[in-house]
């Protein structure tokens, strides 16, 4: 048999294929959808293209095989249960099962799962599993397997996608070629899919040469090289009249009163015998089915050995899916962060901004801000599944009254790295919820005072009590015990709560009255920092004079005048004595004690 012949008669069993799926049920007659089909997302499906199943440049005949291949892709934010698809040509049926998986090849997981429908003009419609939630990006590619079942001139073919009339260049030239109607002279056997995943059609062709007297012998074996299978019991025959060679007419059911079939006991033989059959000219096609008997896989092989009178032919039918493709999506992660406050200043800080910086660790890009306020949650901008963000918080608010203690993050997964930054990896991409606590304290205040002489001067040497607003008495000595400056007569302690404070002095610096006076000041908010001013201390006095032993004896006049010497002394110490007692007095009225407070805090 040369090249066309060959070619001729795949074609001719390529039409019996399709005739005989159709009467099995594989291809059930439909009209052509005419409007686009009801999906969630109509247009996600683009880049059609068709090819010849079994390869090659030539025109495509009615019956063959077609591939279409297809690109598709859904929005973001796309949720399972979710639909695409796009109703497909009035000249194409579905071939085999008609379901097919969108697989990540990466994962393996599912993200789509397709079903063709039965008829002519059938529609493909994909439903999102529960494997797109959290994807970005998704979308992929697929290819099904159809069959040209009807005749056209036109070189290309309609898909409806969406709204949109999508034309598509058949393959070869001429349309789809009618199908060849010439009858073959030999026997032969083909086998295709059925709609039942596992369960396989077999074709036997008797030409009416090899029907004698009205009756004809089929005996059939499965073949034990191959996979496993059985026989199902359906089993029905065809005619069909040929006339001059050319299959006329229809196929029609052969009445089972005119065959018997026997099968042998673990269903892998059965012998067929036709009787009593009418004496005109008809071809007769024996149909039957068989099921794996375990899993079937992808390039399993099943035989099949049938012969017919003294004829015999075999095939092999191979398990191919006649449907697939990939899905991907990217997968992205982030973190949500509130900011929550504690602390005795928590409300006066209430209503601050706050600042977080934040980096994805071993990424290139740049670290992020964002701004966090009290009790909303703020967002980070994503990054892919599996990174790991380093968060610190930067340039905290200044504000009166507050002092910043400790931060802390809390949450699923958070680490501490010691260095005022946090690792967390969020695990899904639902991402992580975080808590940056802040704990808000009471600013501690400091008090000053400088120590000087009538006329201004520094005096160093003081000695203090200063009494906390609990009563605590707090030792301070200049240039000493908690005196934080270091310059002579000028005093500052630091480090204290609010309060009223109170200071008096213990010790005058050296040749200097101590002062009796009682200072008081206020530590709060708005008065971190207070002076109780210039402190002056006055001289200390002078020690009266020391008087000789020998006026304390007796009075002793004078050479001259007879006054008796004691008493001139005793009155002159009187005078001087007097006269330091008004200096004295004098020096305490024109001093002044001044007690000075920093109303600016």
């Amino acid at each position: 048999m040369d090249t066309v012949q060959k070619a001729r008669a795949r074609r001719v069993v390529g039409a019996l294929v399709a005739l005989s799926l159709a009467l099995g049920g594989l291809l059930a007659g439909a009209a052509p959808a005419s409007a686009a089909i009801d999906v969630t997302h109509p247009n996600a499906i683009s880049n059609i293209q068709l090819e010849k199943e079994s390869g090659g440049d030539g025109p495509l005949h009615q019956w063959e095989l077609v591939r279409i291949t297809a690109d598709w892709a859904v929005p973001d934010g796309a949720l399972p249960g979710e639909t695409f698809g796009m109703t497909l040509p009035a000249e194409f049926a579905r071939y085999g099962n008609g379901t097919f998986d969108l697989v990540d090849p990466a994962t393996g997981a599912v993200l789509a799962t397709c079903v063709i429908t039965q008829g002519n003009g059938p529609e493909i419609i994909c439903t999102l599993t529960d494997a797109v939630l959290g994807l970005e990006n998704i979308g992929g590619s697929f290819w099904m397997t159809v069959q040209a079942t009807k005749s056209s001139t036109e070189d290309h073919v309609e898909f409806i996608v969406g709204d949109e009339y999508i034309y598509v260049d058949l393959p070869g030239e001429g349309g789809i070629i009618p199908e060849d109607l010439t009858a073959p002279e030999r026997p032969f056997k083909y086998s295709g899919p059925t709609a039942v995943d596992g369960r396989i059609q077999w074709t036997i062709g008797i030409p009416a040469s090899y029907v004698q007297n009205g009756a004809f012998t089929v005996s059939d074996a499965l073949d034990p090289a191959h996979e496993n299978h059985h026989y199902t019991g359906d089993l029905w025959l065809s005619a069909r009249p040929v006339e001059n060679g050319v299959f006329v007419g229809t196929w029609t059911r052969v009445d089972p009163s005119f065959y018997t079939v026997q099968y042998d006991g673990d269903l892998k033989s059965f012998d067929f015998e036709a009787h009593g059959l009418p004496s005109e000219a008809l071809f007769y096609r024996l149909t039957y089915t068989t099921d794996a008997d375990g899993i079937v896989v992808e390039g399993d092989i099943f035989g099949n050995t049938a012969t017919v009178g003294t004829t015999t032919t075999s095939t092999k039918y191979t398990y191919e899916s006649a449907g697939g493709g990939i899905g991907t999506g990217d997968m992205y992660t982030r973190f949500m962060i509130t900011k929550a406050l504690t602390g005795e200043q928590s409300d006066a800080a209430a209503g601050a901004v706050f600042t977080v910086r934040y980096a994805v660790k071993e990424s290139a890009d740049a670290a992020k801000t964002m701004q966090l306020t009290v009790g909303q949650p703020a967002r980070s901008d994503r990054a892919p599944i599996g990174s790991t963000f380093v968060i610190e918080e930067i340039d905290f608010p200044e504000i009166a009254g507050v002092a910043w203690n400790d931060w802390t993050l809390t949450g699923e997964g958070v680490v501490a790295n010691g260095d005022g930054t946090w690792d967390v990896t969020p695990a899904t991409a639902a991402g992580v919820e975080l808590v940056l606590t802040n704990q808000a304290d009471a600013a501690l205040g400091h008090v000053t005072w400088s120590k000087v002489d009538p006329g201004g001067a520094a005096l160093d040497g003081s000695e203090w009590e200063l009494r906390a607003p609990d009563g605590t008495v707090i030792p301070v000595v200049d240039n000493g015990t908690r005196d934080a400056d270091p310059v002579a007569g000028e005093l500052d302690v630091i480090d204290l709560v609010w309060g009223d404070y109170t200071l008096v002095e213990t010790k005058a610096p050296d040749g200097y009255q101590r002062t009796d006076e009682v200072y008081t000041v206020t530590v709060d908010g708005g008065h971190l920092e207070v002076s109780f001013g210039d402190i002056v201390n006055a001289p200390a006095p002078p020690a009266p004079p020391i008087v000789p032993e020998a006026a304390k004896t007796g009075p002793a006049g004078t050479a001259t005048t007879g006054v008796e010497i004691g008493g001139i002394v005793a009155a002159g110490v009187t005078l001087l004595a007097g006269g330091a007692i008004i200096a004295l007095a004098a020096d305490r009225r024109r001093a002044e004690v001044r007690v000075t407070h920093d109303d600016e805090g």
